[in-house]
């Protein structure tokens, strides 16, 4: 009874799937024997091979020459990067785990050469860092403002203009497109004031007693000395048209001097 012959299609043996067997010529021409049998294997890494098929069914064969040249690698520290596995959907290229807790694929040439020893983002960290979002220009503007103030704040805090004296920094104020800082100071006199920061030693230098000493006088200075509601209704009476300077002077009981000082806003009386 003839030996039947097995059918070896579709079986695996360790990592090679036989897909058929085939009759491949002999390469030795000294023997006597033409052809030899080989299999058409499909391996876990997807790569097709045809090794013979003794040493196939004898175990001798159980992973494709590719894997088998790599194998080294599996479990490898280099660098940053562990190797755990080939990858099966790309070839020639292993899964890896960085230091840094981070999964990627590396081919085994970059690997053995040593030009990948960690991964991308470890690398270029700037490249594949998480970008801010983007911001308006009125939102750029409104930083910029507060990075410029915050850098001339403490220029500003303790020193004296005038009257004045910047204890601290009181408050913001939102404007259109930026903010405007407000000083809490403190005047000679001994009041407690609220200054915008770009008037501060321009067109501020005190709280208001200053201006009242400034107050021009006339030719007596008893002459001079007049209310606000007095000063008010010099320029109401000026500005009816009906009383020229000299009749408000006479009324009023001032010189002419004090009325035009008066009527330029450079006589205040805060009585």
């Amino acid at each position: 009874m003839a030996h039947k012959k097995k059918d070896w299609t579709g079986e695996t043996i360790g990592s090679l799937k036989i897909l058929e067997e085939i009759s491949h010529p002999y390469e030795n021409p000294s023997e006597r024997r033409k052809t030899i049998l080989k299999f058409k294997c499909l391996c876990v890494c997807g790569n097709i091979f045809y090794p013979y098929k003794n040493n196939v069914t004898t175990g001798k064969t159980t992973h494709c020459t590719r894997c088998v040249r790599n194998s080294h690698l599996l479990g490898k520290k280099i660098g940053c990067l562990l190797v755990i596995s080939r990858c099966l959907d790309q070839d020639k290229r292993f899964n890896c785990i960085c230091d840094c807790g981070r999964e990627c694929v590396i081919r085994s040439s970059h690997l053995t050469n040593g030009l990948n020893k960690c991964c991308e983002i470890c690398r270029y960290p700037k490249k594949f860092s998480e970008k801010p979002e983007k911001r308006t220009k009125a939102q750029c503007a409104i930083d910029r403002g507060i990075e410029k103030h915050e850098h001339h704040k403490n220029l500003k805090v303790g020193n004296k203009f005038g009257y004045l004296k910047v204890i601290n920094l009181a408050r913001w104020e939102q404007l259109e497109h930026r903010r405007k800082p407000w000083y809490k100071c403190k005047c000679k006199c001994g009041n407690f004031v609220e200054v915008r920061g770009d008037q501060i030693g321009k067109g501020v230098l005190s709280c208001g007693c200053l201006r009242i000493e400034n107050i021009p006088r006339g030719e007596k200075q008893g002459a001079a000395k007049l209310t606000n509601s007095q000063a008010n209704a010099i320029r109401e009476m000026k500005s009816s048209g009906l009383y020229t300077g000299r009749e408000i002077a006479s009324i009023m009981g001032v010189t002419e001097t004090v009325i035009c000082r008066i009527l330029l806003n450079k006589a205040y009386v805060t009585k």
